[in-house]
């Protein structure tokens, strides 16, 4: 098949290559259509398809709305657990530069289901907080092990996540960016992030899937403290307005004031609350920084003695699931009916890699 005619595409042409990752449906043996518009990803990288695809052919894409011929160069062969894996070049390139008119904006919310300006302003917050900053904000090899600690048993060499989260990673490091906040600090514009995009040639999805892992697994959410409490009992939600009254409205305002035992007792005596109120309340806002974990998930981890993240880390998923079972039976609860909200193996998994800030 011949090369692609980008001039008859009415394609601009320009020095830098850039190629598009696809999906291989096993059902079809075919490419399918990306999760969201042709992702483009910088010269050199590599899409991993299974054996039966080894032959050129079209491509549907959504942007442009329409078919282009890709010619598929196989580049290396590799053999794992699960066979003979193939690695292809898909050959479209030399397309035009990134600018702040021309890149796809939309593919920000369809991935992270925020507007670039949200998202950007939501993870400058965060890592704005001084106890936040001062335990993520990490060198980016260390943000890397972090990554791979999410997901200890992913197959990086398959391309499983989150293989294009540290590939990114590397290229940021590539770049000269030595850390999370400053990565944000050059991307905080859409005209700063097209710029940044062409200097460091990395792509415009790379930045969205290191944005996605940032909120969902990179940085802790930013929890409102009224998720700590359980609003069906008087008596916490006196707690909340104890809190409210001295503006402690999230989070890591109880990990920031409360992350020591001395500093647990000085605010027990600022907010006129026990110390060993205080002490549960900083240890909900510790669990807070895991993953995907609220307040349906959040209270009964705290109920059932999981005081923070390094009880939950230190606990097996066996062991975990029996003080589950019972702290539910002893509510008069099913906890068969919870297993599928509260996934013991997984945030045991996540509490693992996480950084250490409550001291008990």
């Amino acid at each position: 098949m011949p090369p692609i005619n980008l001039r008859a595409l009415a394609l601009p042409v320009v020095a830098r290559p850039i190629f598009c990752y696809y999906h291989y449906s096993k059902q079809t043996r075919s490419v399918c259509k990306p999760i969201w518009p042709p992702r483009r990803v910088a010269a050199g990288t590599y899409i991993l398809l299974p054996q039966p695809f080894c032959h050129a052919g079209w491509i549907k894409t959504t942007t442009p709305a329409r078919s282009l011929p890709v010619s598929l160069a196989q580049t290396n062969i590799r053999t794992n657990g699960a066979g003979i894996h193939w690695y292809y070049l898909l050959s479209f390139s030399d397309m035009a530069p990134s600018s702040p008119d021309t890149l796809p904006w939309e593919d920000v919310k369809t991935v992270t289901l925020w507007g670039y300006e949200q998202l950007h302003h939501k993870l400058a917050a965060v890592i704005a907080f001084p106890v936040i900053r001062h335990h993520y904000n990490l060198p980016l090899a260390e943000c890397a092990v972090m990554a791979r600690s999410f997901f200890p048993h992913a197959d990086l060499a398959a391309g499983e996540y989150p293989a294009e989260v540290l590939n990114a990673i590397s290229q940021l490091e590539q770049a000269g960016i030595q850390d999370w906040a400053s990565f944000l600090q050059a991307t905080n514009s859409r005209a700063k992030l097209a710029a940044f995009l062409n200097s460091s040639q990395m792509s415009f999805a790379a930045c969205v899937s290191l944005f996605n892992y940032l909120l969902r697994f990179g940085l802790p959410f930013l929890t409102p403290s009224r998720q700590l409490i359980d609003e069906t009992d008087p008596l916490e939600i006196a707690w909340h307005k104890a809190l409210k009254a001295r503006k402690l409205m999230h989070t890591f305002d109880l990990l920031q004031l409360g992350a020591l035992p001395q500093q647990r007792q000085w605010l027990a005596g600022q907010i006129n609350l026990p110390p060993v109120t205080i002490t549960r309340l900083v240890h909900r806002a510790d669990l807070a920084r895991i993953p995907y974990v609220r307040q349906r998930t959040l209270l009964p981890l705290s109920g059932a003695g999981y005081c923070g993240i390094a009880a939950l880390a230190a606990a097996t998923p066996t062991q975990a699931n029996a003080t589950m079972q019972a702290y539910f039976a002893s509510q008069g609860k099913s906890w068969a009916d919870m297993k599928k909200v509260i996934t013991l193996p997984a945030i045991i998994t996540w509490a693992k890699a996480l950084p250490q800030i409550v001291i008990d």
